[in-house]
């Protein structure tokens, strides 16, 4: 841009910026304001995986406190346990896929201890498999517990 003071004190009206100059300027703009967007919007998808992770491992973490509470006949029992459990963003429980629009699935199955050893006839192992998708992506999650015929579940508080 050239500028020249006139004699008058203000710049003169002959000359500003010229027309390349100005669509480098827009061109500019639009691309800060676009880059700006785009940043707040993987912001928003970072933190909404984040958020939905979470909120998987909140909802194995209450399958195992269920399980913690179960004595050894109530474990061993079939069909007290549940064996499927579905969940969504803000409730603990849903009772089919379609109910709240369920949006976690999975499985409770129990099995017999993985390994051979004198007391392997005392526990039996618990697998929490959790199924969600984020956007397009499919998750999934296992845990695993040992449940003792002895264990915390006989303690009295």
């Amino acid at each position: 841009m050239k500028t020249r003071a006139t004699p008058g004190g203000g710049f003169s009206l002959k000359e500003a910026f010229t027309l390349p100059e100005v669509m480098m300027a827009v061109a500019l703009c639009a691309l800060s304001l676009i880059l700006v967007f785009e940043g707040l919007g993987f912001c928003y998808k970072t933190m909404d995986g984040i958020r939905k992770n979470q909120r998987a491992t909140q909802i194995l973490l209450q399958t195992f406190e269920l399980v913690r509470l179960y004595n050894w006949e109530q474990i061993n029992a079939a069909g007290y346990m549940p064996g499927t459990i579905y969940a969504n963003e803000t409730n603990v429980w849903a009772t089919s896929s379609s109910d709240q629009k369920a949006s976690y699935s999975g499985t409770v199955t129990t099995a017999a201890a993985p390994f051979n050893a004198s007391y392997s006839s005392d526990l039996i192992l618990v697998t929490v498999h959790l199924n969600w998708t984020n956007g397009t992506i499919a998750h999934n999650r296992l845990m695993n517990t040992l449940v003792a015929r002895q264990g915390i579940q006989n303690y009295d508080y």
